[in-house]
């Protein structure tokens, strides 16, 4: 099936209709879509990472907390990243066929010391430890994004960024980086597990992989979503609550909306479930009592 479109170029006082043709894919275009996007997916060779979840789903779920990692995908935006420490100096030195990349300290004579490696350089490598806020349709999460996930989510390399901060202390230009990667669509590839720290068990989440959404093959996984499952199951992924965005901007610590609920009301914005919700249900009530009447009822 074609349809045809118009399209007017840019001097309206004479404009140029151009015919186009769109064709719509059938059913056997879109499964093999679907195919290639999931074999795809199989060959990172992470197996079950590509286990869509929903980011309350994590919580829900009781994602990590069984003595293997859960390895899940998720689609959402960023929506916080800390900036007072988003990185950290490494030993360069090879330990076999790979870096070390081991912190080092700092003796005070200009060389830097690495305790695994129990040598001392002058120079330092740069390593992403980015923690990030998450955030989809059902809620946020922080998230720790290292080297290589680092590199996908800010688009260059940790040194490179360290030098722009505080050898250049270019703030400005430092500030525009971070801000293009805030509410940036990302399908994250995350490990879940829970670890223990000062002796406390919390659940750690660390981006393994970060790509851009390719909104074709986004289009073509919901499509499959909707083919395969039943109304109920539709809405039920469409989340428990809602989550609204709030001022963003700089602070000390870091760029972006950490999503807090005096934010929400500042900005005149009522969480379903709250006041405003009981009202519509108060006002559903009482009209099925014959309370009050409406216009349409007269």
């Amino acid at each position: 099936m074609t349809f045809s479109s118009e399209q007017y170029s840019s001097n309206l006082s004479t404009p140029t209709m151009i015919l186009q043709e769109f064709v719509l894919p059938n059913q056997s275009t879109v499964k093999m879509d679907l195919e290639k996007t999931n074999r795809n997916s199989d060959s990172s060779g992470l197996g079950s990472v590509d286990i869509r979840k929903t980011v309350a789903q994590i919580k829900d779920e009781g994602l990590g907390r069984s003595e293997k990692a859960d390895w899940i995908s998720v689609k959402a935006s960023v929506s916080f990243i800390k900036t007072d420490r988003f990185c950290y100096e490494a030993c360069p030195l090879l330990v076999g066929d790979r870096q070390c990349n081991k912190k080092v300290i700092n003796n005070g004579d200009g060389r830097w010391q690495c305790e695994r490696c129990d040598q001392s350089f002058p120079q330092r490598d740069y390593r992403y430890l980015l923690q990030l806020k998450i955030q989809d349709h059902t809620g946020l999460t922080w998230v720790t994004a290292f080297q290589e996930s680092g590199e996908d989510i800010m688009g260059m390399s940790a040194k490179e960024l360290y030098l722009l901060k505080y050898e250049e202390q270019d703030d400005a230009q430092f500030g525009e980086i971070v801000r293009r990667v805030l509410f940036s669509q990302f399908l994250f590839k995350l490990k879940v597990k829970e670890e223990a720290f000062n002796d406390e068990q919390h659940v750690k989440i660390t981006v393994i992989k970060a790509d851009k959404v390719n909104f074709t093959q986004e289009s073509v996984y919901l499509l499959s979503l909707i083919d395969k499952s039943p109304m109920e199951e539709s809405v039920e992924l469409a989340g428990k609550g809602s989550v609204a965005a709030s001022n963003s901007g700089m602070t000390n610590a870091g760029y972006g909306s950490i999503g807090t609920r005096k934010s929400q009301q500042h900005m005149g914005l009522q969480p379903m479930g709250g006041s405003y919700s009981n009202k519509l249900i108060s006002s559903s009530s009482k009209r099925k009592k014959g309370l009050f009447r409406t216009p349409r009822d007269s």
